[in-house]
């Protein structure tokens, strides 16, 4: 990487990640009627702040923008003895069943939670709802942080038969072409493109792709597949 790209990268990458973080919160903010000002009182912003050892407003929504914590979390720490609403999952259809295999228990059902998409080679770990089956989360979700004790031994099968969504970001340093190979490139290593948003032009661009992967080495792959691009700067999984 140049001087030039490496410099604009340093610069427009954290204000890219805030104002992301921003929209994150307040998109579920929106979802859960939650007011904005109500809940970010004193009280609330001080606990908050506390939790997440962050130093102001900023500081929060880059840590939201980069994965660190989901808007699920920082609800959580307000509302962390209520049912976890909050956590956003994902129904397996009836076909998924087998992918997932819960310790002990049978014929159950079973989500993969929305706010970490875990994939098949990441480990995880289940957590009882009082309605919903259970959810499974990566074992490192940071939602699991707010939630109780009631938790289960979960795997992933031998054989998985399904695809699962997950996002990366990939920067780039032209416009040029990049979206089409992108997409390309997906398509021969097998993987379905759901989304595409821009993120930022300029001299570095940052494309927010959502896909369906078999699993997590399906991705890397994919990944390392994209980092043999001249114009790809970096690629990067995230937390939604």
């Amino acid at each position: 990487m140049n001087y030039k790209i490496r410099n604009y990268f340093s610069k427009n990458e954290k204000d890219i990640i805030i104002e992301r973080g921003r929209e994150l919160l307040e998109k579920e903010f929106r979802k859960k009627k939650i007011v904005f000002d109500e809940f970010f009182n004193e009280e609330n912003t001080n606990l908050i702040y506390k939790d997440t050892k962050v130093a102001d407003m900023e500081d929060l929504y880059l840590n939201i923008g980069n994965g660190k914590f989901s808007p699920s979390y920082i609800i959580g720490i307000i509302y962390r003895k209520d049912e976890p609403k909050d956590i956003k999952t994902v129904a397996v259809p009836k076909n998924k069943d087998t992918d997932i295999i819960v310790e002990g228990i049978d014929k159950i059902k079973v989500n993969v939670a929305n706010c970490c998409n875990p994939l098949p080679g990441d480990e995880i770990i289940g957590y009882i709802t009082r309605n919903n089956g259970i959810t499974v989360h990566k074992s490192d979700c940071p939602n699991l942080e707010n939630l109780d004790e009631r938790m289960v031994t979960v795997k992933w099968n031998d054989t998985i038969t399904s695809r699962y969504l997950t996002t990366i970001l990939v920067y780039i340093n032209t416009n040029d072409k990049a979206m089409l190979e992108i997409m390309q490139k997906a398509s021969v290593s097998g993987i379905s493109i759901d989304n595409i948003k821009t993120l930022e032009k300029g001299d570095i661009t940052i494309y927010e792709v959502d896909l369906w992967v078999k699993s997590l080495e399906h991705l890397n792959n994919f990944e390392r597949d994209l980092n043999t691009l001249k114009y790809v700067v970096e690629t990067k999984r995230i937390m939604k």
